[in-house]
């Protein structure tokens, strides 16, 4: 044991530190916060803009607006981003959703983009139309207190920063969108 904590002293300094944080009565919650510090010191991400969407099946609906920054949404009680290693990680309302990207169906059509998320709190496929001008998507999200939110969804795009962001990261508006209860045949997109 003595040989191998020589050779691994970050193992050590890391075992030494949680017993710090033990002794002083921080234990997990020490290093939760300690997670948190390191995640406040990432590089901000660029704000590109609001984009908004407004409910077909229901019109007296006010518009969803969705806050658009580099590979993040932010919008009512979601927060939702893409992580260096591909996937998507936030929070629905105190809800943790994880989505990594999978092997996707083939396309049904030529030039259409299929995309497949799974992870902890759902499963979505969807599907960018070949033109760019919007998607479909399909599965579920599991909300608060296990509730599960169905995904059957056909989006358009607006234009300007915003909305090219989500047709590059079509997951974000998906999420978005579930969220904030936009279902069926989407809605009327504006920049």
């Amino acid at each position: 044991m003595e040989r191998f904590v020589k050779s691994n002293g970050s193992i050590a300094r890391t075992a030494r530190a949680t017993v710090r944080l033990a002794r002083l009565g921080l234990g997990l919650w020490g290093l939760v916060a300690g997670a948190l510090t390191a995640c406040a010191t990432l590089p901000p991400r660029e704000r590109l803009g609001d984009a908004s969407i407004r409910s077909l099946s229901d019109i007296s609906a006010s518009p969803m607006t969705i806050g658009v920054q580099t590979g993040r949404v932010v919008s009512g009680n979601i927060d939702f981003a893409l992580d260096t290693d591909g996937c998507g990680r936030g929070l629905l309302g105190s809800v943790m959703l994880v989505l990594c990207p999978k092997q996707a169906p083939p396309a049904l059509e030529p030039g259409v983009t299929t995309e497949r998320w799974v992870g902890v709190g759902g499963e979505v496929t969807l599907e960018l139309a070949k033109d760019g001008e919007s998607l479909r998507a399909d599965g579920y999200l599991k909300g608060q207190s296990g509730q599960t939110s169905q995904i059957v969804l056909q989006l358009p795009f607006g234009k300007g920063a915003q909305w090219d962001e989500l047709r590059k990261h079509p997951i974000l508006y998906v999420v978005a969108a579930t969220v904030n209860g936009i279902s069926g045949e989407g809605g009327l997109a504006s920049p």
